[in-house]
């Protein structure tokens, strides 16, 4: 250092360039990155209890209606974002993963199944309240044949599939 003047060209160690990979490492950490992605995340919530393979009017199940009517809402949602499929039936249970493409998520509720059990309100409803708590979800799509009792909230996207069918 004696035979340097002040202000001269710096030297560098190993030692320093390791120190600014710390600290860059340490400001990267602390902005906390993240991935962009393009659209808002959609739920789907298929009704598929017994209920649902009772006829219309027309000659197709509520169920057959309730796949199409959630697939148009879909494409009206926009479709860009992440698509995740829940049913009801036995127990509300996610079907898939997030779908990234809109085709994926029409192929998932095309093979989407009828059972024979019967839908358990309060799990639904518990679903619902888990989505609607979420706020990174956009639309929340819901395809069953009972109807959401008002207020629905904006993001709730209530499709009802047939009418009621009366006892005999």
């Amino acid at each position: 250092m004696r035979g340097q003047r002040f202000g001269g060209r710096p030297r560098f160690t190993w030692t320093f360039f390791l120190e600014l990979l710390a600290l860059w490492l340490a400001v990267l950490a602390i902005a906390g990155p993240y991935l962009l992605k393009k659209g808002t995340p959609i739920a789907v919530v298929i009704d598929n209890s017994a209920a649902m393979q009772a006829l219309t009017p027309p000659g197709k199940t509520r169920f057959e209606n309730a796949l199409a009517a959630a697939s148009d809402a879909l494409d009206r949602a926009g479709g860009s974002g992440q698509v995740t499929i829940y049913l009801t039936a036995p127990q509300p249970h996610q079907v898939s993963g997030a779908l990234s493409a809109s085709g994926e998520a029409h192929e998932v509720i095309a093979h989407a199944q009828v059972v024979d059990a019967p839908d358990d309100p309060a799990a639904l409803a518990t679903l619902l309240g888990q989505l609607a708590a979420d706020g990174h979800l956009g639309r929340i799509i819901l395809a069953g044949y009972r109807s959401i009792a008002p207020p629905v909230p904006a993001r709730f996207v209530p499709i009802v599939a047939g009418q009621p069918i009366a006892n005999y």
